[in-house]
């Protein structure tokens, strides 16, 4: 597996400490990037389907999201639906969320086997309102 040998190589460059911070979140994202999934997925014509929702969209996304960077991603997002306005349309990105939109500390797939909550309340209380403030589009 090329990537993990790379992957491999670059961590040996930093500081000892430094690396047992990173290895963790660094390997899953490995992980990812080597997966069968993702060379399918980078694959397909990649398009913004954003641009072709005519109805509002909510869009929840948590700083913690290992698969959908927030940091990459939400600008793109947020872009996407400027150019294809809908005011009711949201996006939230919140604080200790992973991607299965669960409260966690690390964002790691080992870590959501731990969790208790299915979803974060924050979540639910998030969607909640705004269903209830959409009354039509």
């Amino acid at each position: 597996m090329e990537i993990r040998r790379i992957a491999d190589e670059e961590l040996q460059k930093i500081s000892v400490p430094e690396r047992e911070v990173m290895a963790k979140g660094f390997y899953t994202r490995v992980n990812i990037l080597s997966s069968e999934q993702f060379h399918k997925a980078a694959q397909v014509k990649q398009e913004d389907w954003l641009l072709k929702i005519k109805c509002p969209v909510l869009i929840i996304n948590g700083d913690l999201d290992l698969n959908v960077d927030a940091k990459i991603y939400v600008p793109k997002m947020a872009a996407s639906l400027k150019k294809n306005y809908n005011k009711k349309s949201n996006i939230y990105v919140l604080h200790g969320i992973n991607h299965m939109l669960q409260q966690g500390k690390t964002g790691l797939s080992e870590e959501s086997n731990e969790i208790k909550e299915t979803i974060n309340p924050e979540i639910l209380d998030i969607i909640g309102k705004w269903l209830y403030n959409l009354e039509s589009f």
